[in-house]
């Protein structure tokens, strides 16, 4: 049985950047600099922006379902991605053995993290919900 486990365990070790940031295998300034600053602080919303501009520009004269639809597919992408970063950093903060100040400001940096995107959710969803 403990073999099994060992096994289990040294299969998904490994693996792709994104499964090994999701099971915070990642060292925690890996998973907050990177994943959660740059993955999905930079590029998610830059691709969420590009998305939402080539919608709003195609559906000129067309009319609004075809952006309502793209607008509520980024938010859903937005949410998806960032409960991947949060959940990493969450993980690799829990595994994380150095000072412990870094390991609960990056809970306390979380935290924050999802007040705000719960701000913008609402915000998004009221937009789209005017259009």
């Amino acid at each position: 049985m403990v073999e099994t486990q060992q096994s289990a365990a040294a299969a998904r070790s490994g693996g792709s950047y994104v499964g090994r940031h999701w099971r915070g295998e990642l060292s925690l300034p890996k998973s907050w600099w990177l994943s959660g600053v740059l993955v999905f602080g930079l590029a998610i919303n830059i691709v969420c922006i590009v998305a939402i501009s080539i919608a709003i520009g195609l559906s000129q004269g067309t009319g609004q379902p075809a952006l309502v639809l793209v607008a509520l597919a980024v938010l859903v992408f937005q949410i998806a991605a960032y409960i991947w970063a949060l959940v990493g950093v969450w993980r690799s903060a829990s595994r994380y053995q150095g000072a412990k100040v870094w390991k609960y400001l990056a809970f306390i940096g979380s935290g924050f993290g999802v007040l705000i995107s719960l701000g913008n959710v609402l915000k998004t969803l009221e937009a789209i919900g005017s259009m």
